[in-house]
């Protein structure tokens, strides 16, 4: 008996809590290789039905544009590098895949009875922490964080400086405005937030009136870079003036 036969509807014992049992629905066409990506509705909650593997959903891997986060998204990125770079031995035929759906809802599935035993502790882990690894997490945030500053925080950061001061920025660097909102996220004592969903969040407005206080009375912990900003802020303003 191969691991996949072994692994079906009977079998739900010693299962870690952060999985959920589904199965495959009839309607849908099932996975056939590893990693495959899937619509959502491939599977339905429950017990398998006979002669089919005993599929479960990583709850913890498992998010939408208005559940989850930053740890689901993090988790299933982990947890899919994981899997895919499984070797020794290799993962038999479709025991694992991702999935899909509705207002960017994304899951992943696996047959936990056929995966090796170091994915089998990296799920069972996850009962009692809710991240599979801390550095990837970190890393996710990061590069969240850096594709909002490119797509609208710089922009708004602008925005609400010229607001605060009065005056036209528009020609001030990206590289001057960036350092003006590292001032700021040290002054707030952070530096991205991320909100339900995984989108990322920064109280700009705030960050405005910590460049204006900083600018009024320097933080004697300013770099080089942070100074000559603060300088081309004063330069503008004075112009303006």
């Amino acid at each position: 008996m191969t691991a996949i036969e072994a692994a079906n509807g009977d079998d739900l014992c010693d299962i870690p809590k952060c999985l959920r049992a589904v199965r495959l629905n009839p309607w849908r066409e099932a996975p056939a290789t590893n990693g495959e990506s899937v619509c959502y509705g491939t599977f339905e909650h429950g017990k398998a039905r006979a002669g089919d593997p005993q599929w479960f959903e990583v709850k913890p891997a498992t998010g939408s544009d208005y559940s989850g986060g930053t740890v689901t998204l993090a988790n299933q990125r982990e947890l899919k590098r994981l899997l895919t770079e499984c070797q020794d031995p290799p993962l038999p035929d479709c025991v694992w895949c991702t999935a899909y759906g509705g207002h960017g809802t994304y899951a992943l599935f696996v047959v936990y009875a056929a995966l090796p035993e170091e994915i089998r502790d990296v799920l069972g882990a996850l009962d009692d922490y809710p991240s599979v690894n801390d550095e990837a997490l970190s890393e996710l945030e990061r590069e969240l964080g850096a594709e909002a500053w490119e797509a609208w925080g710089r922009a708004d950061l602008r925005h609400t400086l010229e607001k605060e001061f009065g005056v036209d920025l528009e020609t001030m660097s990206d590289d001057c405005l960036f350092e003006l909102f590292r001032v700021a996220s040290e002054c707030m004592g952070h530096d991205w937030e991320f909100e339900q969903g995984g989108q990322a969040y920064f109280d700009f407005a705030r960050a405005a009136r910590e460049v204006s206080n900083s600018l009024a009375t320097p933080p004697p912990w300013l770099t080089d870079e942070q100074a000559n900003a603060f300088a081309a802020l004063r330069a503008s303003i004075s112009v303006e003036k």
